[in-house]
């Protein structure tokens, strides 16, 4: 059975963690489509 900080402080660390991915991605989304691009020419 957790304790409660424990679980809020997890859940901290994630929505964090969640936000900084969340950039990333949207400063990545141009490489990200063209890798699409790539695996889709390798796939199809």
């Amino acid at each position: 059975q957790l304790e409660v900080s424990e679980i809020t402080g997890y859940q901290s660390i994630f929505l964090i963690w969640l936000i900084v991915y969340s950039f990333k991605v949207r400063k990545r989304l141009v490489v990200l489509e063209s890798l699409d691009d790539l695996y889709q020419a390798m796939y199809f």
